[in-house]
């Protein structure tokens, strides 16, 4: 994509690599997932000295919006159903983030900490929407993205109702282009 070339652009003025850009990018994320999957699984908090100095902020950011975030959630009737669960069908897979019953609905949330949403991540979600249902006939009554801010500690949820036909059709539009692709 044409921004991702102006960035790489960007970065080599200031005579960063775009690869370690991205790396340590994914690296904060893969720190935030983790912390998140010990604390749902097992309620363990965020062992911030058992990571590199420079994730420290970023990642205890994220994990303490995350923490905002779940703090409404637990409020209500909850059970996790998956969390850190693998996908994998005849044409694609990945990993869901969680997958939850909240007072008698089902949810699919995926947590990001991107600076901000993308499309990709609805065809994602679409994608896993699709999974759940070919394979353990799982249909969810709602999905969303869960941005967690790196920079503070601040989350945004951007959630589709598929009980609402807009939100509904709108999945299922984001279904074809995943698999026009």
């Amino acid at each position: 994509e044409d921004y991702i070339v102006q960035w790489a652009n960007y970065l080599g003025f200031k005579r960063q690599s775009y690869k370690d850009v991205l790396n340590e990018a994914a690296d904060k994320g893969t720190y935030t997932h983790q912390s998140i999957e010990d604390y749902i699984k097992n309620n363990k908090e965020l062992d911030i000295d058992n990571m590199p100095v420079q994730f420290r902020d970023p990642v205890s950011n994220a994990y303490e919006s995350f923490r905002l975030w779940w703090d409404i959630i637990i409020k209500n009737d909850y059970k996790v159903i998956y969390q850190e669960f693998p996908l994998v069908c005849e044409w694609f897979g990945g990993t869901l983030d969680l997958l939850m019953k909240i007072n008698g609905k089902i949810y699919l949330f995926d947590f990001k900490t991107s600076n901000h949403p993308s499309y990709k991540y609805f065809l994602q979600l679409s994608a896993y929407t699709y999974m759940l249902k070919l394979l353990y006939n799982i249909d969810i009554d709602g999905c969303g993205i869960i941005m967690l801010n790196k920079e503070c500690v601040h989350f945004d949820e951007i959630m589709v109702d598929l009980s609402n036909e807009y939100d509904k059709n709108f999945i299922e539009h984001c279904n074809e282009a995943f698999f026009s692709l």
